[in-house]
């Protein structure tokens, strides 16, 4: 049986990097690697510590987002979708960065995992019923540094009509309103 591997694929946004995965299949069902640290820091990663993993359940049309943590605990995710699909949507809130977005469908098909720095906000549209993703997170979860924008204030057409998305979610602010990371 030969590892999974990984291969680094390009981005527009030039901190935002895309990796293939490679899972092994038999008769018994599928093997495969979401992360490996040293792999990761050879394709060019930062050298990354995961002090949370966290997942979510979502029905199609479901938007999630557009979130992140505010300083001093902004976290790097690693983002992967083990069941369904998702387009997944990162918007920047840095000085460099800001109003930037790039989007990504991932998939448990095509075995796409997106690393997002802490300088960016980030959400997805579910695109299947029942889909799982699941995020690697570089500092744990702080409830009063919870931050997002509004998942329609940047431009990005999420191609819907009626998307299920949360009353906390619907009411976040513009992008215009926030302060920098």
């Amino acid at each position: 049986m030969n590892p999974p591997s990984f291969k680094k694929l390009d981005t527009k946004l030039k901190d935002i990097v895309l990796i293939q995965r490679n899972s092994f299949y038999d008769e018994r069902g599928v093997f495969g690697k979401l992360f490996n640290k040293e792999t990761f820091v050879s394709l060019g990663l930062p050298n990354l510590e995961f002090k949370e993993t966290i997942y979510s359940t979502s029905n199609k049309n479901v938007i999630r987002g557009m979130h992140y943590q505010s300083k001093p605990h902004g976290t790097a995710k690693l983002i992967s979708c083990l069941k369904g699909s998702i387009l997944d949507v990162l918007v920047g809130i840095g000085e460099e960065n800001f109003g930037n977005f790039e989007s990504f469908e991932l998939s448990s098909d095509n075995k796409l995992t997106l690393f997002i720095p802490p300088n960016y906000a980030h959400g997805f549209k579910a695109l299947e019923e029942d889909t799982i993703v699941v995020y690697n997170c570089t500092e744990l979860y702080y409830p009063d540094l919870d931050k997002g924008i509004n998942f329609n204030s940047f431009g990005f057409d999420w191609n819907i009509k009626n998307p299920i998305i949360s009353k906390k979610d619907r009411f976040l602010p513009p992008l215009k309103d926030i302060k920098i990371f």
